[in-house]
């Protein structure tokens, strides 16, 4: 198992490398933390939760995604940490938890067509082995914070994205998905989100099941002109994390 802390790296740096308040600068600041508790099951007879269905590796389903691009006068970070907390990964109960932890931070301080975007995808996942006669119901809280914040001195040649997102998925229906985004073409003020939601899975009488757990962040930033159109951003930042989610978890 890894334990992680999170993200005061990636913050620290970020805030040391912006430029002076005098510049014109868009930037952005997106971080999205979870963490997936389990709280009770029906049975653990003939009943295993584990992060390897061959129960080999430690660090089977952990997936831990970055992408940062830009170009001209710029900064791109990202990190993303997932961890599985369990004195044993492949016995895996009741108190035992997940944790998924995404942040990026980016700057442009031009010149005209400079660029930062950065992508943070941290994916963990659990199988449910169910080898007795009977169904078992696992319970499970999710505890999570979504931030983000953008700025644009110069609006009408700036522009700045960001998103937070937190997934559950069972591979048969998505349990729960909240996605929070904020853009200087909507003069959206800093936002925050901090729920705690809790489900329940079963898992059926000599069945598998497959728990999918993740957190993602987006961030993007623009200095051209004319200002590149919002709703395009929007689109590329959500199906970017769709996408990385459906391809990039091992099943």
């Amino acid at each position: 198992m890894r334990l992680r802390s999170f993200p005061f790296t990636l913050l620290a740096i970020f805030a040391g490398s912006s430029p002076s308040a005098a510049a014109p600068i868009a930037d952005y600041l997106t971080v999205g933390t979870a963490t997936l508790t389990i709280t009770e099951v029906s049975s653990t007879a003939d009943f295993v939760i584990t992060i390897d269905p061959l129960f080999l590796d430690p660090e089977f389903n952990i997936i831990e995604d970055v992408t940062t691009d830009g170009s001209g006068n710029h900064e791109a970070l990202a990190e993303a940490n997932a961890a599985l907390n369990a004195l044993d990964p492949f016995d895996v109960g009741v108190g035992d938890s997940l944790v998924a932890t995404a942040s990026v931070g980016g700057f442009v301080d031009g010149p005209a067509n400079s660029s930062a975007d950065s992508l943070a995808l941290p994916i963990i996942g659990l199988t449910l082995i169910n080898g007795s006669l009977i169904p078992v119901t696992v319970s499970f809280d999710v505890s999570y914070s979504l931030s983000a914040s953008v700025s644009a001195q110069a609006p009408e040649s700036q522009s700045a994205l960001g998103e937070a997102n937190v997934f559950v998925d069972t591979l048969v229906n998505p349990v729960f998905e909240e996605t929070l985004i904020v853009s200087t073409a909507g003069g959206d003020p800093p936002a925050l989100v901090d729920e705690t939601i809790s489900f329940v899975m079963p898992v059926g009488a000599g069945e598998v099941g497959q728990l999918t757990f993740s957190t993602g962040a987006i961030g993007s930033a623009d200095f051209a002109v004319p200002e590149p159109a919002a709703g395009a951003l929007l689109l590329v930042g959500g199906s970017a994390l769709f996408a990385a989610r459906r391809v990039r978890r091992r099943r």
